[in-house]
């Protein structure tokens, strides 16, 4: 499973270049991270390593530069894909195996709404896209020990979501496999009540996204919160 840890899910939405072909656990562009991880949570002014614990995911930012955006290619044409809100199916965090070789784990569906087509010009699409089941595993870079990324592919198989578009030349089923990363906005070791996370820049040279042979990219922000309402955070163990 590959990852690199949560942090805000896209500042600038300023394109980014994806890898074609998947990538080894350690990632690219000077970013090294390493094991292990946790998520730790605050009840009564006392930390505490979560065991497990839903969560609920929610878009943050209201305006245009918010928006999730899939970037790709079909039959040769730019593909662009917008998204206005997210949520989760299923969603929760937990922490599996010892101290010493702790890892942080996000599993759920995302559910994103408000899609629409940019490009090519009048592809239609349904409104809401649910990705298969996800994996995140958190990791901590290792040169920089207040940062995090969450490494996100699908709990199985390949395939993370299916792109259905119509009433175009383009027409045609398209599906997204390998992995992309989100990097972490709060600071490793800070606890806050929402957690924000992006994929941006940094993160697109980071994953491994193919739409059929295509390489893609994905940006936009979102916040995680657990639905007990405590403040949590990502914690080196």
């Amino acid at each position: 499973m590959r990852l690199s840890s949560l942090k805000k899910f896209g500042v600038a939405l300023a394109a980014c270049s994806a890898l074609g072909a998947v990538l080894a656990s350690i990632a690219v562009a000077g970013t090294s991270v390493t094991e292990p991880a946790a998520w730790v949570k605050t009840e009564s002014g006392v930390p505490k390593t979560i065991v497990e614990e839903e969560v609920v995911c929610r878009r943050t930012v209201a305006e245009k530069e918010g928006n999730f955006v899939f970037r790709s290619k079909v039959l040769g044409q730019p593909l662009e894909i917008t998204a206005t809100g997210i949520n989760c199916t299923g969603g929760k965090v937990r922490n599996t195996g010892t101290p010493s070789t702790s890892m942080a784990l996000f599993e759920g569906q995302l559910e994103f709404t408000g899609v629409s087509v940019d490009s090519p010009v009048g592809c239609k699409i349904a409104s809401t896209n649910k990705t298969n089941p996800l994996i995140g595993d958190l990791k901590m870079e290792e040169n920089v020990n207040t940062k995090s990324f969450l490494e996100v592919s699908p709990a199985s198989g390949t395939v993370i979501t299916t792109f259905v578009l119509t009433n175009c030349a383009a027409a045609g089923n398209y599906q997204l496999k390998g992995f992309f990363d989100l990097e972490a906005t709060t600071s490793t070791g800070t606890h806050a009540q929402n957690q924000l996370f992006a994929g941006n820049a940094t993160t697109c040279e980071m994953s491994a996204l193919l739409l059929g042979k295509e390489p893609a990219t994905l940006t936009g922000e979102f916040e995680i919160e657990l639905k007990s309402g405590s403040s949590w955070g990502a914690e080196h163990p």
